[in-house]
């Protein structure tokens, strides 16, 4: 009996402590949107680098929008453009994608400057990253639209503007470059992965980079083969080890477990859509992946690599169906249970555009196979 109530009081603290609106039941969404309103659409979001004690996340939307408390409430910066894509550096520099160019910021959002002097096209910049490494090698990337990928070196000195060069072989200079993901063990490996949707011929699929992503090679050995669409990517925190990332095509979603040089279609997965994807940050223990798109009417995880998939849309309103744009995990949250951010667009609808749940895989699920 001691045991049994010991349990139950720690899970009551990981609730209390963790949960964004307090005695909200794991796994459940809750809208947490407060200063933003449904015509907010959400793309991505940026998680401070000392979010642990700061509680500091970004969401890029019709502008950049704050939040001091864990994304419960919101607040427009000063920066009145349209964003797409959001980074930070290890040293707090945070970088926006923006419909006007990249722009960045070192005081948390009150003043913004342009740092696309040079590079081609910036108004259509869909996806900029730091490198994992930047403390060191003080890299930046840029994928453009239509204009291919794009890295500089840059000291974060606004008044030192970085020299943006175009990378090679991804695949043209009419390349379109959405997605970019980091090896975590990207300081010794220096692997980089970058996602192209749209491209003339077979140019289309993920591109690989040992180089710190001076040079790229395409990886699209799909089983079965197929040259579609990249709609998500993601990498496991457990990459040096086990190799996996997962990606999802227009449909189909795939697994590699040799770091990229070959993808397997997931079990009953070849009609599935999943515009976002985040894996668990314990990847390697719970075998978690999150996705939302087609066939999961919201949300979905899987608890064994993507053998199977299962709705988790408790708390979500029935008319969200495949609105969400991002998924997103907190850095510092290691293990269950850690907090899962949703990003919606509006397509029309009034669902507010930001929701948490606190997960934790030991709650039952509604016993739905999606497949």
């Amino acid at each position: 009996m001691k045991q049994t109530i010991l349990v139950l009081t720690l899970l009551c603290l990981a609730i209390g402590f963790t949960n964004p609106v307090f005695g909200t039941p794991p796994n459940t969404w809750v809208q947490t949107s407060d200063g933003l309103t449904a015509a907010n659409n959400v793309d991505s979001f940026a998680f401070s680098p000392n979010y642990a004690s700061d509680n500091t996340v970004f969401a890029a939307s019709s502008n950049v929008f704050k939040s001091m408390n864990g994304g419960l409430t919101w607040k427009a910066t000063t920066l009145n453009k349209t964003s797409g894509s959001l980074a930070f550096s290890s040293d707090n520099v945070l970088m926006a994608a923006t419909s006007s160019g990249v722009y960045a910021t070192l005081d948390g959002g009150v003043i913004w400057n342009p740092i696309h002097n040079n590079l081609p096209a910036a108004g259509n910049t869909k996806v900029v990253a730091f490198s994992p490494n930047y403390a060191i090698d003080q890299t930046i990337f840029a994928g453009t639209n239509a204009n291919g990928l794009y890295k500089a070196t840059w000291d974060g000195n606004i008044s030192h503007l970085p020299n943006w060069n175009q990378v090679g072989t991804i695949p043209t200079s009419s390349t379109q470059v959405t997605r970019l993901v980091f090896s975590p063990n990207f300081a010794a490996d220096h692997t980089v992965f970058a996602g192209v949707p749209t491209a003339p011929g077979t140019g289309r699929g993920i591109y690989k980079s040992t180089d710190g992503g001076v040079s790229w090679r395409a990886i699209n050995n799909w089983n079965p083969q197929r040259t579609l669409s990249i709609e998500s990517l993601a990498i496991s925190p457990n990459f040096p080890n086990d190799g996996t990332l997962f990606t999802s095509l227009h449909p189909g979603v795939y697994e590699s477990t040799d770091g990229g040089e070959n993808w397997n279609l997931l079990p009953g997965a070849d009609n599935m859509l999943l515009l976002a994807l985040a894996v668990s940050p314990s990847y390697a223990v719970d075998g978690t992946v999150f996705g939302a798109g087609t066939l999961c009417e919201g949300a979905c995880v899987t608890t064994n690599g993507g053998i199977s998939w299962r709705l988790m849309n408790t708390g979500f309103p029935p008319e969200l169906g495949m609105n969400i744009r991002t998924l997103a995990i907190p850095p510092n949250q290691s293990s269950q249970p850690f907090n899962l951010f949703s990003g919606n667009a509006s397509a029309g609808i009034t669902t507010p555009p930001v929701w948490q749940m606190l997960y934790q895989n030991w709650r039952l699920f509604l016993p739905l196979t999606i497949h």
